[in-house]
C-alpha cells in the first residue's frame, strides 16, 4: 500500500467517524440541511467506490484515482465541517 493510500484511508475512517456523529443529529434537522447531508452522503458514495477502485487498480490509472479520491476528502471534509457549523447554529 503506498504512503498516499495509506493517508487517505485515514482520512476515509476520519471522515467515516466525523459523519457518524453528525448522522446521529441529522434526524433533528431542518429541510434545508437535510438536503445538504444527502449530497454529501452522495459523495461520499463516490468517494467509496473510489478507494475500492484505488485497492483494485493498476499502477498507471491508480494515480488518477488516489487523485479523484483525495479531492472527494477534501469535498467531504469541508462539506461535514459546514455541516457540523449548521449543528451549532
Amino acid at each position: 500500500m503506498s504512503r498516499l493510500e495509506d493517508a487517505l484511508n485515514n482520512d476515509v475512517k476520519a471522515l467515516e467517524q466525523l459523519r457518524d456523529q453528525l448522522k446521529a443529529h441529522a434526524n433533528l434537522l431542518k429541510a434545508e440541511a437535510k438536503e445538504r447531508w444527502d449530497d454529501l452522503e452522495k459523495k461520499r458514495d463516490q468517494l467509496v467506490a473510489k478507494m475500492e477502485n484505488v485497492q483494485r487498480s493498476a499502477d498507471a490509472p491508480r494515480q488518477e484515482l488516489e487523485a479523484a479520491a483525495r479531492h472527494l476528502v477534501d469535498i467531504l471534509k469541508a462539506g461535514y465541517a459546514d455541516f457540523k457549523k449548521i449543528l451549532k447554529d
